[in-house]
C-alpha cells in the first residue's frame, strides 16, 4: 500500500527514546497503546518483548487498516479477528507476541480488556492528538493550509458532526466560546462575527474556505500584525477548537485515563505514559492526578532540542509518566 510506504519517511513517534525507557521487556508483559496510530511507539517496544500481549487501539478505521498492512510488512501472521466482539485482527511474531488491531475509541478501554480478558497491563501509552497520516492523507481537513479538502476532522468517519456542520450551526456566541477555550481569546470574537457573516452568503465547507475566513478577520482587527507578533498562523488555535470539539477528546480522555490506572500493575511494574500537545489535554491530565489518590506523577518531561529540530510536530509536547500506589 502507498501510503505505509510514504509513511516510512514522515512518521516520527514523539519522544520515542523516552517511552522505550520506561517500556517493559522479557516475557509475559501487556501493553496497551490507547492511541496506536501507525505503531511507532508499540512496533518499537515489542521487539524488547516476547510471549507478551500488545493491545493496540485506535479509532480512525483507515489509520487502523493502514496499521495492519505495516504490521504484515513487519512479519506479523494473522492470526484472525481480534474477537468476535471486536472490530480488528490479531496477529503473532515470531517471538509469540500476540498484537491485537482493535478499531475502537480508547474511552471503551475496560470494555476492550474485558472482552480480551486482560487484568493486568504493565504499560499504557497515550500519544493524543492526531496523527501524521492523518494530517497528510486522510484528506479531513485537519490543516489550515495546504490542499483544499472537505472540513471533516473527524477520526471516525461513521459518527458525529463534521467540523462544516459545526461551523454552519452553531451560533455565533458558542463559536466564540469553543475558540476562546483553546487559546484564542484575543480574537475569538472577531473571528466567529466573520464566520457567521460568510456563511450567509454561501456555507463554509473546507478547510481553505475558513482559514481564509479567520486570516481575514484577524488581520482586520490586528492591523496586519498578528503574523509578527506571535508567530503562528492565526487559524491554528481554531482548527484546534474544532477538531477537539468534533471529536469529544477532552471527555474520552477524562474517561479513558482512569480506566487505564484501575488495569495498571502497582508499583515499579506499571506505567502509564500520557503525551500532551495543548492545555487542555494538560489540565485532563491533571485533574485525573488530583481526583485519584492511586494515582502518582513520577515526572514530566518534555522533547529535547534535537528531538524538536529533526521532528517540529514534537515542540509543544510534553510526556506524563504516571504510576500506581498501592492504597
Amino acid at each position: 500500500m502507498k501510503k505505509s510506504e510514504d509513511l516510512k519517511n514522515v512518521h516520527k513517534p514523539v519522544m520515542i527514546k523516552e517511552v522505550l525507557n520506561e517500556a517493559p521487556r522479557g516475557k509475559n508483559k501487556v501493553v496497551v497503546d490507547c492511541t496506536f496510530g501507525l505503531g511507532g511507539h508499540s512496533f518499537c517496544v515489542i521487539e524488547r518483548l516476547e510471549d507478551s500481549i500488545v493491545v493496540g487501539i485506535d479509532v480512525d478505521e483507515e489509520t487502523v487498516d493502514v496499521a495492519f498492512d505495516i504490521a504484515r510488512k513487519k512479519g506479523f501472521v494473522v492470526l484472525g479477528p481480534a474477537h468476535a466482539n471486536l472490530h480488528g485482527w490479531k496477529l503473532c511474531d515470531n517471538k509469540k507476541n500476540t498484537l491485537y488491531l482493535v478499531k475502537r475509541n480508547f474511552s471503551d478501554l475496560n470494555e476492550i480488556l474485558d472482552v480480551l480478558e486482560i487484568d493486568e497491563v504493565n504499560l499504557a501509552i497515550f500519544d493524543l492528538g492526531f496523527s501524521t497520516f492523518q494530517l497528510m492523507f486522510s484528506r479531513r481537513g485537519f490543516s489550515y493550509c495546504g490542499e483544499e479538502e472537505l472540513l471533516d476532522q473527524r477520526y471516525d468517519r461513521n459518527c458525529g458532526y463534521k467540523a462544516c456542520d459545526l461551523v454552519n450551526s452553531l451560533s455565533r456566541d458558542a463559536l466564540a466560546l469553543i475558540f476562546r477555550e483553546c487559546g484564542e481569546r484575543k480574537y475569538a470574537e472577531a473571528i466567529a462575527k466573520a464566520i457567521a457573516s460568510a456563511r450567509k452568503i454561501k456555507p463554509i465547507e473546507t478547510n481553505i474556505e475558513l482559514s481564509k475566513i479567520i486570516r481575514k478577520a484577524v488581520r482586520y482587527r490586528s492591523g496586519g500584525k498578528y503574523f509578527k507578533d506571535i508567530g503562528k498562523h492565526p487559524a491554528m488555535r481554531c482548527f484546534l477548537a474544532l477538531r477537539i470539539i468534533v471529536n469529544n477528546e477532552i471527555l474520552s480522555l477524562s474517561t479513558a485515563l482512569p480506566q487505564a490506572l484501575e488495569h495498571l500493575v502497582a508499583g515499579s511494574g506499571g506505567k502509564l505514559i500520557v503525551i500532551t500537545f495543548n492545555s487542555l489535554e494538560k489540565q485532563a491530565v491533571l485533574n485525573f492526578l488530583k481526583n485519584h489518590e492511586d494515582a502518582e506523577l513520577l515526572y514530566e518531561k518534555k522533547p529535547s532540542l534535537r528531538e524538536v529540530a529533526e521532528n517540529p510536530s514534537s515542540r509543544s509536547a510534553v510526556m506524563y509518566v504516571i504510576g500506581k500506589r498501592d492504597v
